[in-house]
């Protein structure tokens, strides 16, 4: 350390109390809220009253020279052409068929979540909630329809609550259902009628919920003690197109990202990652643009705004796993990019399609190390045979014979159409 930082270190930890806080602390645990990230990013004094006469202990952590983490990531040439094999990024593949019996049918898989080492799994069709263990076995599930005070009209969304242990079940008319692990009915709050649709639902501590909405704002803060709205961000004339399915949780923090442009919003700890894709990052005028062009009569939907004169990219989907930052985007002309950045290696694995032709494009079950990929019913499959330069066989390829075991093999061969699905699990490297 040279002499100019250890006088700046020296002048500090000389000074009073002036920031932070002061705890007499019995235990050895420093208070909630500091984290690698806070660490990391952040200049932080922090003073230490120890009881008994201890001595003050001066922790000072500052920031001399170290670029912050979220900008670290250099610039990303999407357009690049790579060969990736699924096992750059993926250690092992797993196949489980789902049993299958009367009380386990499963029409159209809209979400799975894995936690715990069980599947859950919200059956759109049905308005039912699935549970199988990690193997396939059944355990439970749940099917409350109804107009009672332990029932739902509408089954819009759950989550898995880890911070409760609860099965969140989401009504967008302003209900939310509480059960726990084992699908036992907990409780049945009235949400807030201020708010006309809660879409989707994320935990994010003990208390607290986030909500992403259809509504006047996307992004909803809400305090199930208190059962209120704490807060409301992003107003719909702030971003375009549908707020719902941009969200994500990883570490226990709930991302939002923005379809148009390359941040991603930590919403749990106000901070934001940019993607750098150089010159090709949306521009401002771009857009700027944007809102002109949603006035065209010829331009109705999102893929309509991407490609040459337009924008570069749509953002389909972030995500985060424990090595990789995932991003999967819509370049036009249904040319859809697949980023997989390795944080430890810091490089990105850049492709349209695996060299064992697997695209993730409709199957956005990202959770944890893995990602869950099935038999997709695909609703409007016979109107998208028809839409020029859109392949949806293609996208809807997701595993591949020749990567598999002997006995995941037979799992398939022995697969019929009265069969519950059978799901692919990739785990993806740590």
């Amino acid at each position: 350390m040279n002499d100019s930082n250890q006088n700046i270190i020296n002048e500090w930890t000389n000074k009073d109390y002036e920031y932070g806080f002061v705890t007499d602390i019995k235990t050895d645990f420093i208070p909630k809220g500091l984290n690698e990230d806070i660490i990391t990013d952040r200049r932080i004094f922090i003073h230490i009253n120890m009881k008994y006469g201890l001595s003050i202990i001066s922790l000072f952590f500052i920031y001399l020279s170290c670029s912050e983490k979220r900008d670290s990531i250099n610039s990303i040439d999407y357009n690049s052409t790579e060969e990736i094999s699924i096992f750059d990024f993926v250690d092992s593949i797993d196949v489980i068929q789902l049993e299958t019996n009367d009380n386990s049918l499963i029409w159209q898989i809209n979400k799975v979540i894995f936690y715990n080492n069980r599947l859950y799994i919200h059956d759109v069709r049905q308005q039912v909630i699935l549970c199988f263990d990690s193997s396939g076995k059944f355990l439970f599930k749940i099917n409350q329809k109804g107009q009672g005070p332990d029932e739902y009209l509408y089954l819009g969304d759950f989550n898995i609550d880890t911070f409760n242990n609860q099965i969140l079940l989401l009504e967008p008319f302003g209900h939310l259902l509480l059960f726990d692990l084992e699908g036992h009915f907990i409780d049945k709050i009235r949400l807030p009628k201020e708010i006309v649709a809660y879409n989707e639902v994320f935990p994010i501590d003990k208390d607290n919920l986030i909500f992403i909405s259809l509504n006047e704002y996307g992004v909803l803060f809400y305090s199930r003690n208190a059962n209120k709205i704490t807060d409301k961000k992003y107003p719909r004339d702030s971003y375009l197109f549908s707020s719902t399915g941009k969200t994500y949780t990883y570490n226990e923090n709930v991302y939002f990202s923005e379809p148009y442009t390359n941040k991603v919003i930590n919403l749990t700890e106000q901070t934001e990652f940019f993607w750098n894709f150089g010159k090709k990052n949306n521009s401002e005028d771009q857009l700027r643009d944007l809102k002109k062009l949603t006035k065209s009569e010829d331009l109705k939907v999102a893929r309509d705004f991407v490609g040459e004169g337009k924008l570069n990219y749509k953002i389909f989907m972030n995500y985060e796993s424990s090595r990789y930052k995932i991003c999967i985007m819509d370049c036009g002309k249904f040319k859809f990019k697949h980023i997989f950045y390795d944080k430890t290696l810091n490089q990105p694995f850049i492709f349209e399609k695996t060299k064992e032709n697997i695209q993730f494009v409709l199957f956005p079950n990202f959770y944890g190390k893995y990602s869950i990929m099935y038999d997709k019913q695909y609703a409007g499959y016979d109107e998208a045979k028809k839409t020029p330069d859109l392949n949806i066989d293609d996208l809807l390829i997701y595993y591949d014979r020749d990567i598999l075991t002997v006995e995941q093999k037979k799992i398939i061969d022995s697969h019929t159409e009265n069969d519950n699905p059978f799901l692919i699990m990739y785990n993806l490297k740590q």
